[in-house]
């Protein structure tokens, strides 16, 4: 697998892939590529095909593979496993949809800003690999709030903030999860607690995971159910009883800030913000 870009663009690495130009034989077009040989080395090029899907096979059979360069780095550009692999997250802006973030559990976060015609490495900031959960704000859409998470456990992976749509981001609350293979919608805003004089939707829950899965690193197996009262940018765990909402899928009433928190036990409900 390599990264491919519409051949006559600068930049292909800003794009996992894009449909390429026409060439001059009916139904086929010009991929450029980036990547690494099977020596290691920076090469670049293009491959004629009929599809997206057969120039990766053509690229596949060069023993190309997905490649990572200082200048691409520093802009926060970090590939992992097969430069993707498993989808875990995706969310939308509610102003007009051209605002996409999608995750993967090791292949780094990925943004959109024309909805969804193309993306961009979106890492800056974002140490651990991948995320398990990504929450755009419903009324401020340049804030995001991603889970930071790998394929193993880690003290720099938890919750990372952006305010200007995933350009870059910080550490909010770091926790000793993995967040592999976890799949479920466990953070979300309040919509009803919308702060037009402080510019964020101020209540966010998040579900801390169980760790359903044996995996290596650093893990503090401590499910439970977190708040934030200023948009992400501080949390605390609620009370004991939190512990019956962890690991759970989340869901907020849009007007009412009833909470819904599913998981294994049953459907758990709460009109008190979680207290």
């Amino acid at each position: 697998m390599s990264d491919l870009a519409e051949a006559g663009e600068a930049g292909g690495a800003q794009t996992s892939a894009q449909t390429g130009a026409p060439s001059g034989a009916s139904g086929r077009r010009v991929y450029r590529y980036r990547a690494l040989d099977a020596g290691g080395a920076d090469v670049a090029g293009a491959v004629e095909a009929a599809s997206e899907a057969e120039a990766f096979a053509r690229l596949s059979d060069k023993d190309l593979s997905p490649y990572e360069i200082a200048e691409a780095r520093a802009k926060g550009v970090r590939i992992g496993g097969e430069g993707c692999q498993w989808p875990q997250s995706i969310d939308i802006d509610e102003a007009n949809g051209e605002f996409l973030v999608f995750a993967t559990d090791v292949g780094g976060v990925w943004r959109s800003i024309n909805g969804g015609e193309t993306w961009q490495h979106a890492n800056v900031g974002h140490i651990p690999r991948g995320s398990s959960g990504i929450a755009i704000d419903p009324h401020f859409p340049d804030r995001v709030l991603s889970v930071g998470s790998n394929s193993g456990g880690s003290r720099w992976n938890g919750l990372y903030l952006s305010e200007d749509r995933a350009a870059s981001w910080r550490p909010v609350r770091l926790e000793a999860i993995s967040g592999v293979e976890d799949r479920r919608r466990q953070i979300v805003f309040d919509p009803g607690t919308r702060d037009d004089g402080a510019g964020l939707t101020r209540v966010v829950y998040w579900s801390r995971t169980q760790e359903t899965r044996e995996t290596w690193g650093d893990l503090d197996i401590d499910p439970g159910l977190y708040r934030s009262d200023d948009g992400g940018r501080s949390w605390r765990r609620l009370g004991e009883d939190a512990e019956v909402a962890g690991h759970s899928a989340l869901a907020v009433h849009p007007t009412a800030g009833r909470l819904y928190a599913a998981n294994a036990r049953g459907v758990c409900v709460s009109d008190s913000g979680g207290d």
